[in-house]
């Protein structure tokens, strides 16, 4: 099995460029998440799920123009498999580090993280670079088997960094407050800034915690025409047709301005974007790589930001 590791600035491997790099420097601050490719997923998503061979041409894309990293999970259906027969098929040039995602349901067992850990390791045919605690209400039970068997696959080199996927500001202090941790995923946006309220972001920088942030576009209600927001989320409406107000104001493409505002905010930290097609990715790559919202546009996203976990939390809407 190849070894993915961490690079010191961010969840990739090389910074060298070859000749099938097709974007600019912002694609290497993206990891492409791939809940997507494995299953239906998302309240904008009207395509389902990827066929295999679009799927490859995604990741291929993504390869090519500059993404290093591939956010995955073992409960994202299909996704580690079809990681795994990208990576063995393409063989790219330039390493590729996928971090993933373990549901673990014997807290007291060490061996069952190993198990869970030695099933993604064959799906995806590599050492993860990064691998999280899907749960956080694990960090819970840190001090216990669980936490001791997970720095111990990073001894090890059954993984090259361990750490955990939150919800909330509380779960994102908790985990800070673990020394043993070295990447904290969560939820960043134009309307969920409470990490930021709560100086967790500028926090886990100086004490070296390497953050990705999702949820960009909170899994596409961003992206959504508020007159097609989906019954259970109509309290939703009055929020986005601000939002799109805004952008249609400043003559900005809600997806530029979703994504440009969490690259501009929080400067070092990988940004987790998911998609469906081809377009879907060419058009983040193009507002990864292109310029930065006006300072007008900022001071109007100041009035959008929101408290209704109900809004923010996506595990909270009607199915």
């Amino acid at each position: 099995m190849r070894r993915c590791v961490l690079g010191a600035d961010g969840i990739e491997l090389d910074s060298d460029r070859d000749e099938m790099d097709a974007g600019g420097d912002g694609a290497s601050r993206l990891a492409l998440g791939t809940a997507q490719l494995g299953k239906p997923y998302g309240v904008a998503n009207r395509r389902g799920q990827p066929s295999a061979q679009e799927t490859r041409a995604i990741l291929d894309l993504a390869v090519s123009a500059g993404i290093r990293c591939l956010d995955t999970a073992a409960t994202y259906g299909e996704a580690e498999m079809r990681i795994g027969r990208f990576l063995r098929e393409r063989s790219p040039q330039r390493a590729v580090s996928v971090v993933t995602k373990l549901t673990i349901r014997d807290v007291n067992g060490g061996i069952s993280l190993r198990a869970a850990l030695a099933a993604s390791r064959r799906r995806l045919g590599i050492v993860p670079a990064g691998v999280l605690l899907h749960d956080p209400e694990l960090l819970a039970h840190w001090d216990g088997p669980l936490g001791r068997a997970l720095q111990a696959c990073r001894t090890e080199g059954a993984v090259g960094a361990i750490g955990v996927s939150v919800y909330d500001p509380e779960q994102f202090a908790a985990a800070l407050a673990i020394p043993e941790l070295d990447i904290v995923q969560a939820p960043f946006n134009v309307l969920d800034r409470r990490l930021e309220q709560n100086d967790l972001l500028e926090q886990a920088r100086r004490r070296g915690i390497r953050v990705m942030l999702r949820s960009v576009f909170l899994q596409g209600l961003l992206l959504l025409d508020p007159a097609r927001c989906p019954p259970g989320l109509a309290f939703a409406r009055p929020r986005l047709r601000r939002w799109h107000e805004l952008c249609l104001r400043h003559q900005v493409d809600p997806l530029v301005a979703a994504l440009r505002f969490v690259m501009q905010r929080s400067r070092s930290a990988t940004i987790v974007v998911g998609c469906e097609s081809q377009t879907q990715l060419r058009q983040l790559l193009a507002a990864a790589n292109g310029p930065d919202l006006s300072s007008a546009m900022l001071a109007g996203l100041e009035q959008l930001a929101s408290s209704d976990t109900r809004l923010l939390d996506p595990t909270r809407w009607p199915a």
